[in-house]
């Protein structure tokens, strides 16, 4: 990581690409990939890649959690509404019935 990136005032160590401050110098480093365009994590199902170890951690949990909404034109199944109503608006085939909800449990 070059110097010129970041400050420390005593307090909070300061990004120098967007001012935006942290509390620690780690998360600044973490911060830091954005700007450089890196994503040195990846999931090892997907292989969809990540700057911090918590956005990949969070991710590979997706993994796992069963979809509660499907669509039934396509197929395509979300475990999250945001997800699936983003997904309906570029749905084709939706008409009418945009999902159903799976509340069984395990």
């Amino acid at each position: 990581m070059e110097r010129h990136c970041y400050s420390c005032d005593g307090r909070n160590t300061v990004c120098f690409c967007c001012g935006k401050s942290f509390i620690s110098f780690s998360s600044l480093q973490t911060h830091i990939f954005v700007h450089m365009g890196e994503r040195p994590l990846h999931c090892e199902k997907c292989f969809k890649t990540f700057c911090s170890k918590t956005s990949l951690m969070t991710h590979v949990n997706e993994h796992f959690r069963k979809p509660c909404y499907a669509c039934r034109k396509c197929g395509s199944s979300f475990y999250n509404v945001t997800h699936f109503f983003a997904h309906s608006l570029s749905c084709t085939v939706h008409k009418n019935r945009l999902f159903t909800i799976n509340t069984a449990t395990k």
